[in-house]
């Protein structure tokens, strides 16, 4: 059984990728191809600078040294040979106990949660990865992609973002203990074991976490997959790694992880004062609808102008008849769209959709059905919980390229009402960012 092929499959992607990916609007494709395999980082830089598809920034020139020598390093670079567990090896053997110290990471040479961490108690790999950081849209994705386009051709990567991923994951997990009718397997040797036999490279796209059962899972899987099968890891956030899952539950259990990532990852922090999103969307000149988004007063006329508008053009037809109550099949239950023209766009009132519990899996599983979704009645946000989920549909939506159409009483600018120092304000910061770059007619046609 190989995860990784399952787990990427499920991820909409527009760059060409070492595995299996699955692409909107087309079938499952396999490549292996990737742009100019034998030059380095900084001459794809300077190569796309000069055709005018990059505007040369000191900033991230800097960060490119960083990604050079990682990619020098990389060119004799051969992982050790990954051994796959079988599912015996992974049926606790003493009952109940046995789980929860192997949970908790007292297997597989992991350091109990009680005992601080020594980096210099594991056998280091001799390639460090690179762990980028900076502001929301200051160019890490872009600097990762360019790294990732000059990966020697010898080794195998994935390129993934981190929220998929960990659902995918956690997805993943879930089928393989059903599957073999134990619920007490330690699956994530096996998850590691696979991810390692495909991906010698990493590459995880705006890592951060927030929940107790992702840094739980978080912490063994980058223990076993960086100590034990040398992975390469290159990842991007907006945190420093000390401030990932920060005032989480457990989090003094999470901290070896922490410390794992700095001891086998250069830490670079990008230092830029632009956001590449919101100038990209200056520079462009308005939809001839407008923009998708409504700003004002609620169950008025001018907002349902906006919507019928919006909806007439996602679904791509005039007055299209709408289907209710369409149903979305998400990990063998329903999510329930009260008002879909399937495939093309679905309508939900911010109550219906981030009023009520959901999972990330609803969210990503709603943006692989529909191309466009619309929210209407999107009122001040005093709620946390409401925010967190507001913040994954947008972070859902936008990693599956979905066009969007909102109806708000304030800007994005005074929709929340929740201080911007907080995990939610912060990571509320980005969903601004990304909802600007939603809102350009590059976007809303092509995705982009």
């Amino acid at each position: 059984m190989r995860i990784t092929t399952k787990i990427i499959n499920n991820i909409p992607r527009t760059r060409g990728i070492h595995v299996a990916v699955r692409l909107r609007n087309t079938p499952v494709v396999t490549t292996t191809a990737t742009e100019a395999p034998h030059i380095s980082p900084l001459q794809l830089y300077d190569k796309r600078v000069e055709e005018g598809k990059l505007k040369d920034d000191p900033y991230q020139r800097k960060i490119i040294t960083s990604l050079s020598k990682l990619h020098e390093n990389l060119t004799a670079y051969h992982p050790p040979e990954v051994h796959i567990p079988t599912i015996a090896e992974l049926t606790p053997k003493i009952g109940i106990s046995k789980i929860f110290s192997s949970f908790f990471g007292k297997n597989d040479a992991s350091p109990s949660p009680t005992q601080p961490f020594n980096p210099d108690s594991i056998e280091r790999n001799p390639v460090k990865g690179i762990y980028l950081y900076g502001d929301v849209g200051c160019g890490k994705t872009m600097l990762m992609d360019l790294f990732y386009d000059t990966i020697p051709p010898h080794l195998s990567k994935t390129r993934v973002h981190f929220h998929n991923f960990m659902q995918n994951l956690h997805k993943r997990s879930h089928q393989l203990k059903i599957a073999n009718k134990k619920q007490d397997i330690d699956v994530i040797p096996l998850l590691a074991a696979e991810i390692a036999t495909e991906s010698t490279v990493l590459c995880f796209d705006e890592m951060q976490v927030h929940d107790v059962a992702d840094a739980m899972l978080l912490r063994r899987l980058l223990m076993i997959l960086l100590m034990k099968h040398h992975i390469i890891l290159f990842a991007t956030s907006n945190r420093a790694p000390d401030e990932l899952y920060l005032n989480g539950i457990q989090r003094a259990s999470f901290i070896p992880c922490i410390q794992l990532i700095k001891a086998q990852c250069n830490v670079v922090y990008l230092l830029s004062d632009r956001d590449y999103r919101k100038l990209k969307m200056a520079k462009q000149t308005p939809t001839p609808l407008g923009s998708p988004f409504y700003f004002g007063q609620t169950h008025s006329d001018a907002e349902h102008e906006h919507i019928a508008k919006w909806w007439d053009y996602f679904a791509g037809k005039k007055n299209a008849t709408p289907v209710k109550d369409y149903k979305i099949s998400v990990w063998g239950r329903e999510l329930t769209v009260p008002i879909a023209y399937p495939p093309k766009v679905g309508q939900f009132t911010f109550e219906e959709i981030c009023g009520s519990p959901k999972s990330a899996g609803d969210y990503l599983s709603l943006a692989q059905e529909l191309e466009g979704v619309i929210i209407t009645d999107i009122p001040f946000i005093e709620s946390r919980d409401e925010l967190r989920r507001f913040i994954t549909l947008i972070d859902a939506l936008y990693d599956a390229h979905s066009r969007l159409a909102i109806s708000c009483q304030f800007d994005f600018d005074h929709l929340v009402g929740i201080e911007k120092s907080s995990e939610e304000g912060f990571a509320y910061s980005r969903t601004v960012s990304r909802l600007s770059q939603m809102s350009t007619p590059e976007w809303i046609e092509n995705g982009v």
